[in-house]
């Protein structure tokens, strides 16, 4: 008895509409604390919250952490009593976003913080040393800063082997950012401006290698 065999043709999807696209999942400040508090995230996992997501943090290299010990020592040197320096360590910059810039200054002392994390009101410089987050400084935070009118922003920019200094935030405007920049190349040095007023300089070269 003779048998016919049936050959269905399956057709294939593109990659790109293989799988689907999950949406986010939101969560507020009040949520994101209580899992730090709780032990689920700690200083050791490379995520942050950023406009209510929980994002991963860029690698860090070895010329990075060069700039950011090199740093955090010459500004603990240089900054008067009532400001203090914190390194990798969270702000609350909005109520969905907590970024941990490389170095924050802040009034007070380190204690201040010690039960609550600086908003921008607290805050008179953030620094990113930027190597392979460079794209993200220089756009994503730079907005992100100056719509939330921290005071002076600086990008050291390992590649471009300067820092790059903004001042004058735009505050919540339509294309928020900074009205001033000003660049400093290897061989100038950076005035460190706390309110207002210059306390300090520290020479391009002892940062970026």
């Amino acid at each position: 008895m003779a048998t016919t065999s049936t050959e269905t043709k399956v057709e294939t999807r593109p990659e790109a509409e293989a799988e689907p696209d999950f949406p986010p999942h939101w969560i507020s400040f009040d949520r994101y604390e209580q899992l730090v508090e709780s032990g689920v995230y700690g200083s050791k996992d490379p995520v942050f919250l950023w406009q209510g997501r929980l994002v991963q943090k860029m690698t860090e290299g070895d010329r990075h952490a060069f700039s950011c010990c090199s740093l955090t020592k010459l500004l603990i040197q240089l900054i008067p009593d009532g400001w203090a320096v914190r390194a990798d360590k969270p702000i609350r910059l909005t109520e969905d976003s907590v970024p941990e810039p490389d170095l924050t200054i802040v009034r007070g002392s380190l204690r201040d913080y010690g039960r609550r994390k600086p908003t921008p009101a607290d805050i008179s410089l953030v620094i990113e040393v930027s190597d392979s987050s460079l794209r993200l400084d220089s756009e994503v935070m730079l907005r992100a800063y100056g719509a939330n009118s921290i005071p002076v922003y600086w990008i050291v920019n390992l590649p471009g082997g300067r820092v790059e200094v903004f001042t004058e935030p735009s505050g919540p405007a339509e294309v928020p950012g900074y009205r001033t920049r000003r660049e400093y190349g290897p061989n100038e040095e950076v005035p460190v401006i706390l309110d207002g007023r210059e306390v300090g300089r520290i020479p391009v070269k002892e940062i970026i290698l």
